[in-house]
């Protein structure tokens, strides 16, 4: 056996010595109780009929030894119970009660007759004659005591299994939820690390366009708007929420680099009614949802393609409707972009049965609605 075999074991020797203790102090402390109230018991009925009676030391060492051999047998047939309880069927625990009462009571009958004899009884009066005169009073009253005895340590066994059960449950669910949040932890950053590259994809189209176009000033001011959209996708892309002005003031960004590219193509309208303020969003709800209408709509169309982003604040949820205009005589593209799948994913990982997205294909306009509910700086630790 290792060194590490033998601390484990060394350590589970020590904690079932130590749990041993334990539950003999506790079982022997209780059964004193018993012998205390016995005692006084016996001393009342006694003063009945002989008013100068004193107890004697001995007298009060036969109760605690009496009583110290049922704190025994207690422990005994707890510790018997839980050793066995998965061999131990119904019928086998009957068995075993009334083997057990069958081998216990006598044994305990002669143990209380002994202890009268030399401790409490004249010196000629032996041991068997006191066991052959013990009433049946007193039978009757050990074994409602065997009764209870074992009875509640079968009650206080099974109640320790249910609630060791009920916690090892827990543990096993909250482990359980601990790995699929790190699932989804671990989905949504794949997801994001799909996400940006692709959106820097097409933004570097953009410049490429304008470099091809040898247009000097708009593929300066290309740049720099640029540099602005590496900054979110570097610092703020990696959270899980941001506020959603800060999503917002990215779409403008992003929108004026494809003005540079498509300077006469497309008409862009914001709408915002109710209070952003406070208000988050995941990085990237806002714009894969805008590059949608230049993917299928803006990059096809032959005519002028009207986009319109309309976000609703109402007091517990947020509609944002994001539509663009199609052009009749040109077939349209129509469909989810590659980044708005990826959206779509992150949303059940973000908001798991708690959002709505919709598609409306309609003769002159596609639009993607999508209700969220309202998550604010007091709801989540952005920091």
């Amino acid at each position: 056996m290792t060194q590490y075999g033998d601390d484990k074991h060394s350590l589970s020797i020590r904690f079932l010595n130590k749990t041993f203790l334990v539950r003999f102090f506790v079982v022997t402390a209780i059964w004193i109780a018993f012998a205390a109230l016995h005692l006084f018991s016996s001393y009342l009925d006694t003063m009945k009929y002989r008013g100068d009676y004193v107890f004697n030391l001995a007298e009060v060492a036969a109760y605690l030894l009496a009583y110290h051999g049922w704190a025994l047998f207690s422990l005994g047939f707890f510790n018997v119970v839980e050793k066995y309880s998965q061999r131990l069927s119904f019928k086998i625990l009957i068995l075993l009660w009334f083997v057990t009462a069958l081998l216990w009571l006598p044994l305990f009958l002669s143990w209380d007759a002994w202890l009268t004899a030399t401790l409490i009884a004249p010196p000629n009066q032996s041991w068997l004659t006191i066991l052959s005169n013990v009433p049946n009073a007193i039978i009757l009253l050990y074994f409602i005591l065997y009764c209870v005895t074992t009875a509640a340590s079968i009650a206080v066994f099974y109640y320790r299994s249910s609630q060791q059960a009920l916690i090892e449950a827990l543990t096993l669910e909250k482990k359980h939820a601990d790995s699929e949040l790190m699932l989804a932890e671990m989905q949504l950053e794949h997801l994001q690390s799909r996400l940006s590259p692709h959106f820097l994809f097409n933004c570097l189209s953009s410049i490429s366009a304008l470099a091809r176009n040898e247009n000097k000033d708009a593929l300066i001011s290309a740049v720099a708007q640029m540099g602005n959209l590496l900054r979110f996708c570097v610092s703020d892309s990696i959270e899980r929420f941001i506020p959603l002005a800060q999503e917002l003031k990215f779409v403008d960004d992003y929108v004026a680099l494809q003005t540079l590219r498509y300077p006469d193509l497309f008409r862009f309208n914001k709408e915002i009614v109710g209070r952003i303020q406070g208000a988050l969003c995941p990085p990237f709800l806002l714009q894969p949802l805008i590059e949608n209408t230049f993917t299928h709509g803006v990059d096809v169309s032959q005519a002028l393609t009207q986009i319109q982003l309309r976000i609703t604040m109402t007091d517990n949820s947020m509609l944002v409707t994001v539509s663009n205009s199609k052009s009749l005589t040109t077939e349209q593209n129509i469909g989810l972009s590659s980044a708005l799948k990826n959206f779509k994913e992150r949303l059940q990982i973000l908001y798991p049965s708690q959002h709505q997205v919709s598609l409306d294909n309609a003769a002159t306009h596609f639009t993607v609605s999508l209700i969220i509910p309202i998550i604010t700086e007091e709801d989540i630790d952005i920091d």
